[in-house]
């Protein structure tokens, strides 16, 4: 058994790696939610620790300790000393350290969203994704996975990997609310209204929302909506600019109102003081819009997608993506049967059982770390004394084939390579020789045959691509 295990023993370290940007509001706010989580269950067995900055992070991750990323971060070995000297025991939500790495990695992929809408996604992108997805898969100990519906994708995309997934389903803390006179005053809300506080993304399908409203208008008055969120989708910057022109060319202005980013106290607010929340995204990794919705008990219109229905909200009504009228529908019965005082009693009754769901979601995280150091320390002294290293070395050969797929496609999407993707594909080389040379001494395998092969396709690339510069 694994020594953290024991009772009265110091507590485990475990580091996480926080993808903090400004686009991505909802990695987050998932830190935030797993953080006050797990800082607030009885007689916890394990600490966080963040990898790098914290200044910048909100509570309670800022109050969190932290450890420096090491100057050479892409040096796996440098990270995993660093690591060490810190004793850590468990790189969690990261990169994978490898196979071999003493620090098992508990990888975090949120969805497989690039997969099921690639239209919303470059070939570039697609191909970076699947790079990393597929490393994961492969030098991971561990995958982390928001839903049943992602693990079911994985093991697809994934089948020889499908022993190493642990599902982990967030529980979200409502934002806290300002006086709701203050915020209504601020933003001009004088009547009822829907609210969406989804960022603004093509996949996130507000245009279906403006459809509803055009049904709905049509038959008379016109119900207030209310969204929030970022503006700017890197995949479609026209979007947005695209969406508002679409409201003003069907006279919605004042009907289908975008705030943009605002002070999440007012979000808070916006969510409890609301008819009803609406949710109309194409696709969801597991939806913090549902979980706040829940966690508050507000009724929410939702898009009939798989993971809504895993999230399984009590009042949620759901209407298919593609079904304005559906939606239409949805709004004038939600309208027509508000009642305060149900509200009152729905939230009250949420609010009284999100102490024990937060409790479970953290628990639950928690058993997941233990159960992935108890089986890498039982993997462990299985290698050490086993003369038994088939699963070992298979699991080589498969990380060494998906990545030299997944240079060959880099090489084939790629018309011309810049210094840092050429850097990157002779590194990804370097790693897949240093597994060939691991193997060669115990197994037969062709893996030396592609190297040469990928080998001599960079070189010609290289090359004509030197010939071209000097001809420009």
């Amino acid at each position: 058994m694994f020594d953290g295990f024991k009772a009265g023993t110091v507590m485990i370290k475990i580091v996480w790696n926080i993808p903090y940007t400004s686009s991505w509001i909802g990695g987050l706010n998932y830190f935030k939610n797993l953080a006050t989580a797990l800082l607030t269950l009885p007689e916890r067995r394990i600490e966080p620790v963040v990898l790098g900055d914290i200044d910048s992070l909100p509570p309670p991750l800022c109050n969190l300790d932290s450890i420096p990323y090491p100057c050479e971060i892409e040096k796996y070995n440098l990270l995993e000393h660093t690591l060490k000297e810190n004793n850590i025991q468990l790189f969690s939500h990261g990169w994978p350290l490898g196979l071999m790495s003493s620090i098992p990695s508990l990888c975090w992929i949120p969805d497989f969203q690039h997969k099921h809408l690639p239209h919303f996604f470059s070939k570039t992108e697609i191909a970076i994704r699947d790079s990393q997805f597929a490393d994961v898969a492969c030098e991971a100990q561990a995958v982390l996975l928001g839903s049943a519906d992602a693990e079911k994708d994985f093991n697809h995309f994934f089948p020889k990997a499908t022993g190493k997934t642990h599902v982990l389903r967030f529980v979200a803390v409502p934002p806290c609310c300002e006086t709701p006179e203050v915020v209504m005053a601020c933003y001009e809300i004088a009547e009822p209204y829907f609210y969406i506080p989804n960022q603004i993304w093509s996949h996130k399908n507000h245009g279906l929302v403006l459809e509803a409203l055009r049904i709905i208008q049509a038959s008379g008055s016109c119900p207030l909506v209310i969204s929030t969120g970022f503006t700017n989708d890197y995949r479609h910057p026209a979007y947005y600019n695209d969406l508002c022109k679409q409201v003003d060319e069907a006279g919605l202005s004042e009907r289908f109102r975008f705030l943009g980013l605002i002070d999440i106290n007012h979000v808070g607010t916006l969510m409890h003081s609301a008819i009803a929340i609406i949710n109309p995204s194409r696709f969801e990794g597991w939806s913090t819009t549902v979980e706040e919705a829940k966690s508050l008990g507000k009724y929410i219109l939702l898009s009939d997608i798989s993971v809504h229905r895993e999230q399984a909200p009590e009042r949620g009504l759901y209407f298919d993506v593609d079904d304005p009228k559906a939606l239409a529908d949805l709004m004038r019965m939600a309208l027509e049967t508000y009642s305060p005082s149900k509200e009152e009693e729905a939230q009250q009754k949420a609010k009284a059982a999100l102490p024990e769901r937060m409790t479970d979601f953290a628990r639950s995280y928690e058993e997941i770390v233990l159960n992935v150091l108890a089986r890498e320390s039982t993997v462990s002294n299985n290698i050490s004394t086993s003369n038994e290293h088939s699963v070992w070395y298979e699991a080589l050969r498969y990380r060494s084939e998906t990545r030299i797929n997944s240079i060959e496609s880099r090489l084939n999407l790629e018309s011309r390579l810049n210094l840092e993707s050429r850097l990157n594909l002779e590194s990804r080389l370097n790693k897949v020789e240093k597994d060939y040379n691991t193997l060669r001494w115990n197994l037969q395998h062709p893996l030396c045959w592609f190297i040469k092969k990928i080998k001599g396709k960079l070189g010609i690339r290289i090359k004509q691509q030197v010939i071209e510069e000097k001809n420009e």
